[in-house]
């Protein structure tokens, strides 16, 4: 009878594609599970149904010497915009604005996975990383500008 022998090394080699192999699969799986409800939570809404005109975003509120100036010519104008912030402190929330819609939208995946669903004509950001790490660009999204 013939007994097969593999030796450390390439037990260890085997064990390593082994694992290798397994890792590919949950992490593609993960990402078609996340396309597919991604899909999902898109598929109702439709590309002109309360679309916003504009909306600003601020991860935090460290640039309210930039947005608050905006922020007050929009309300002067009297433009509605909507102001997503990621600081549940953030100044803007306090201000009592008529025709700026503030909101605390969270933190971290919970703001992005908001971001993500998106329906504006235009999105003003301080965050250049769009399409780079969580935040991706919405299809009901007409323009981003960052600024």
């Amino acid at each position: 009878m013939l007994y097969l022998y593999i030796d450390p090394g390439t037990g260890s080699m085997l064990f390593a594609v082994l694992m290798g192999v397994m890792t590919t699969l949950i992490f593609a799986a993960q990402g078609v599970m996340v396309k597919l409800k991604s899909k999902v939570g898109t598929k109702g809404v439709k590309a002109d149904s309360k679309k916003e005109k504009l909306v600003i975003f601020s991860d935090h509120k460290r640039y309210d010497n930039v947005f608050i100036p905006i922020l007050d010519e929009l309300e002067n104008r009297k433009i509605k915009t909507s102001f997503l912030t990621m600081s549940n402190d953030d100044p803007v929330l306090s201000k009592n604005y008529e025709y700026i819609k503030s909101e605390f939208i969270g933190e971290g995946n919970v703001a992005f996975a908001k971001l993500n669903l998106l329906n504006a004509k235009v999105v003003l950001s301080t965050t250049p990383g769009l399409n780079v790490y969580q935040w991706k660009k919405s299809k009901n999204v007409d323009k981003y500008i960052h600024i």
